[in-house]
């Protein structure tokens, strides 16, 4: 009886072996350490790429406290990972169009948070584009905005800043410029 056992124990396991689970198991697990290796990798290098351009310091210029840069990389190394755990799923056996679903659904997830984050900045780009292109602020020009009256100090691609007579800083985005208009006086 005990014979019996052990030979169906050994029966079974060799079974397990010979439909290929353990090896795809161990497959598995390489896909995944491989993936946190290169996740983690890919979000420090896309971080200090970004950190070279200074990101950081353009996003606040829009008056958006983000850090960009260290989300930016992390979304990277995220996504890394979640695609390295879904070939390792793919790897053994489950369902490829519930792993696309999921991919598709991460996708959509990590877009809607990006555009949200740049919601404010890309209005105030164009709109400072617009501006600079067609020249219509140039430094020490008198205009009224919102009822305040002050001379341009600075002209951005982000904002304009204005000295007020009592001698405050106005920082103005550009998009206000373009949606409420301006007055210059001469």
């Amino acid at each position: 009886m005990a014979n019996e056992t052990v030979v169906q124990t050994v029966s079974s396991f060799n079974e397990v072996i010979a439909s290929g689970f353990v090896g795809n198991l161990i497959i598995a697990i390489i896909i995944v350490l491989v993936g946190l290796v290169i996740g983690r990798i890919a979000g420090k290098s896309v971080t200090k790429l970004l950190n070279t351009i200074e990101v950081n310091m353009l996003v606040k210029k829009t008056g958006v406290k983000l850090e960009l840069e260290s989300f930016v990389g992390m979304l990277v190394s995220w996504l890394i990972y979640i695609l390295a755990f879904l070939m390792a799923l793919d790897q053994l056996g489950v369902r490829t169009f519930i792993l696309q679903i999921i991919l598709v659904i991460a996708v959509v997830l990590i877009l809607l948070s990006v555009l949200l984050s740049v919601r404010d900045f890309l209005p105030n780009f164009f709109a400072g584009l617009f501006t600079i292109k067609e020249d219509i602020l140039k430094v020490g020009d008198k205009i009224k905005i919102r009822g305040i009256e002050g001379v341009v100090e600075k002209v951005g691609v982000l904002d304009v800043r204005v000295k007020t007579k009592k001698g405050d800083i106005l920082v103005v985005p550009n998009s206000h410029l373009v949606k409420e208009g301006l007055t210059k006086k001469k």
